[in-house]
C-alpha cells in the first residue's frame, strides 16, 4: 500500500494513505427491497465509523471520503464522480505512523468490500488522487456546519444555548448531489471526521445543565407556584441527546465543498437537504454554510495537513463572537456545533 509521509517542523511525522471506491453494489428489486438494502448499508457504515473511532484513538487521526468530479468527453454528463477514502495521521514515530495508517486503510477496505463495493488500492492510486485534486478550482471553499442556536423568553432564567443535531438513520442515496456534481467540473466534496472526546469540564457542565433544563421543562415549584419554561424543551432535547452519548464515539468534523463559487453554493445546499433527511430527528436542523475562501486552501500543496488547519479555524475563528461572549452556556459548550455522534 502506498503511504506518503513527511516530517513536520516540530519533529513529528504526518502520513497519508488512500484507496478508491471504484464501484458501488447494484440496488435491484422493489422500492421496499431497495430501502432495506440502504438501511443495511447505513448500519454497515455506522459500524465502520464506530470501529474507526476505537482504532483512530484521537483527533491526530482523520478519515475522509472525497467526492471529486473527473472531466469526461463525449458523454451526456460533464464529469464522472470518483470517490476516494483517505486516512491521515500525525505521530512522533514514522514506523508506527505507517503501520497505523495501513491498519486503518485495511479496516475500511474490509468494511467496504464486505458490502460488494469494488476497491482499488493499486500502486498508482495515490498519484491519481494527487492529479485529480491538483485540478480542483481554488475559486471558492464552502463549509457546511451545524447551526448555533439560543432559546428563551422574557421569563426565562437565562438564555439556553444549543445546536443542530444531524438526524440519524439517514438512508438518502445522495442522488441529487451526484446528479448536480456530474454537470460540474474541477470541484470536490470532502467529508472528514476526527475522533474526539468531551473534556471533563464539558461532561460536568453538560450533565448539570441537562438536569436543570429537565426541571424547567417539567416544572419547578417557585414562590408557591409551578414554573415551566416551554422554551427550554428543545435545548433540553438536544443536550440530553449528547449527554446520553457522552461515552459513545464522538467526532469533530469538516464538510467542505471546493470549486467555482456557483457550484459550491449549489452542492452545499444539496448536502444540507441530504443531511436533513434522516428518519430519526431530535429537532429540525437548518445547518449553516460558511464561506472559507479567504483561507486560500490549495489542495495541490496542502492536501496532507489542511483538515486540521480548517477544523481549528472553524472552531476558534468562524464563530458568533457576540453569542459566545453574552451567553454563559455557549462559553462552556463552544465545541458542540463541531461535534457529531457516529449516527
Amino acid at each position: 500500500m502506498d503511504i506518503q509521509v513527511k516530517q513536520l517542523n516540530d519533529g513529528r511525522f504526518i502520513g497519508l494513505g488512500v484507496f478508491e471506491v471504484a464501484s458501488f453494489p447494484m440496488l435491484d428489486g422493489s422500492s421496499r427491497e431497495m430501502e432495506t438494502e440502504l438501511e443495511q448499508a447505513y448500519n454497515t457504515f455506522l459500524h465502520t465509523v464506530q470501529e474507526f473511532y476505537n482504532l483512530g484513538q484521537n483527533s491526530n487521526t482523520v478519515a475522509e471520503l472525497l467526492w471529486i468530479a473527473d472531466r469526461v468527453e463525449k458523454q451526456t454528463f460533464r464529469s464522472r464522480i470518483r470517490i476516494f477514502c483517505v486516512v491521515r495521521k500525525i505521530h512522533p514515530q514514522e514506523a508506527v505512523l505507517k503501520a497505523d495508517i495501513e491498519h486503518l486503510l485495511n479496516h475500511f477496505i474490509l468494511s467496504y468490500s464486505s458490502k460488494q463495493f469494488t476497491i482499488s488500492a493499486k500502486g498508482d492510486v495515490l498519484a491519481e488522487y494527487r492529479n485529480l485534486i491538483g485540478n480542483v478550482s481554488k475559486e471558492s471553499l464552502v463549509s457546511v456546519v451545524k447551526s448555533e442556536k439560543c432559546a428563551g423568553n422574557a421569563l426565562s432564567i437565562y438564555p439556553y444555548y444549543f445546536t443542530d443535531v444531524v438526524p440519524a438513520n439517514n438512508t438518502y442515496n445522495f442522488s441529487s448531489v451526484v446528479a448536480a456534481m456530474s454537470q460540474y467540473e474541477n470541484c470536490c466534496i470532502s467529508f472528514q471526521v476526527f475522533p474526539t472526546q468531551l473534556t471533563p469540564q464539558e461532561r460536568l457542565f453538560l450533565n448539570e445543565v441537562s438536569g436543570e433544563l429537565a426541571r424547567l421543562t417539567m416544572g419547578v415549584f417557585m414562590q408557591r407556584d409551578i414554573y415551566k419554561d416551554i422554551s427550554a424543551q428543545e435545548p433540553y432535547a438536544v443536550l440530553s441527546y449528547y449527554l446520553e452519548r457522552i461515552n459513545s464515539p464522538l467526532f469533530l468534523y469538516n464538510i467542505l465543498v471546493f470549486g467555482k463559487r456557483s457550484d459550491c453554493i449549489s452542492l452545499a445546499s444539496k448536502i444540507v437537504s441530504a443531511m436533513q433527511s434522516g428518519n430519526k430527528k431530535i429537532m429540525n436542523p437548518d445547518f449553516t454554510c460558511l464561506d472559507l475562501t479567504r483561507e486560500h486552501v490549495d489542495l495541490n500543496t496542502q492536501y496532507m495537513q489542511y483538515p486540521w488547519n480548517i477544523n481549528n479555524k472553524l472552531i476558534y475563528t468562524y464563530r458568533n463572537k457576540n453569542l459566545l461572549e453574552r451567553v454563559p452556556m455557549a462559553k462552556m459548550l463552544f465545541r458542540l456545533p463541531y461535534i457529531m455522534t457516529a449516527e
